[in-house]
């Protein structure tokens, strides 16, 4: 009997904070509205979707900088733009061979106003080119911040350049919970995101315990994204997001609470709203 209401009580714990995680509000802090999903699916669809999904907030970026401006002017309220060095996607492969690229950024940042400049993508061995310098230095001389998809070393490349760099680790680099911890430990002002990681936890058993460690010890320097960089994955919008709603809802209900919302707000919103 006494077994039969402990696993009662199991599953009313486990559908109550479900469900007030869905209720919850979220922060999305890696996001793509890119040319090519512009015609099947216009702002206002955009939006829509994002609210569906939970969002409160949602940095975008976009390939190129209309996709931004258009979802920001429909919802300043939510929108948080990001400036991409992409005018189509597709580009990061050899965008810091482009010449138009720094005078692009340039030229943006004088007559728009962004959180900062990403995501960028930076490969083995491109961390010490003179562009990623330059980009650095860019993101120093207007205080903007830096979404970089990037191995540890390249990141760490970055913070020689600027010891003070503001940098948000896509998809924490694809790198391995040791050395995403220990890179929390180096740089005070790396702020990690979940995207794409489904090779974190596993599947019938919640996180590895190394992530799950982790993300409790270092609740406070994570966040969430969508990562729509296809259309399909804007038509998958809500059930991507659930999805991650679901993974958090095995940690500790205030380390779910950092990572979903809190951290986004205290790091990303109040910075772009000073």
């Amino acid at each position: 009997m006494q077994a039969s209401l402990n696993i009662l009580l199991s599953l009313f714990v486990v559908f109550f904070t479900t469900q007030s995680l869905a209720n919850a509000p979220i922060f999305d802090a890696h996001n793509h509205y890119n040319h090519d999903v512009w015609e099947g699916i216009p702002p206002e669809d955009a939006i829509r979707r994002l609210r569906e999904a939970g969002v409160t907030y949602s940095i975008i970026s976009s390939a190129d900088d209309k996709g931004t401006q258009r979802l920001y002017k429909l919802a300043p309220d939510m929108i948080i733009p990001m400036l991409s060095p992409y005018l189509k996607r597709g580009t990061n492969d050899y965008w810091l061979e482009l010449d138009y690229v720094l005078p692009y950024l340039k030229e943006k940042i004088a007559k728009n106003r962004y959180l900062g400049i990403g995501e960028i993508h930076i490969y083995e061995n491109d961390a010490n080119h003179p562009t990623v310098e330059a980009v650095v230095d860019l993101a120093r001389e207007n205080k903007l911040m830096l979404q970089v998809h990037a191995a540890a070393h390249i990141i760490e490349r970055m913070y020689d350049f600027d010891g003070d760099a503001q940098i948000i680790w896509a998809h924490a680099g694809f790198e391995d919970p040791f050395t995403v911890r220990e890179m929390l430990e180096r740089f005070p002002t790396l702020w990690p995101d979940l995207s794409i990681r489904k090779d974190i936890f596993v599947d019938k058993d919640g996180f590895t315990d190394e992530w799950r460690q982790l993300l409790i010890d270092y609740s406070d320097r994570f966040m969430i994204g969508m990562d729509t960089y296809t259309g399909q994955r804007w038509l998958n919008a809500n059930a991507i997001m659930a999805g991650m709603l679901r993974v958090l809802n095995q940690l500790p209900q205030d380390v779910a609470e950092k990572i979903r919302y809190t951290n986004g707000v205290r790091i990303i919103k109040e910075r772009f709203q000073q």
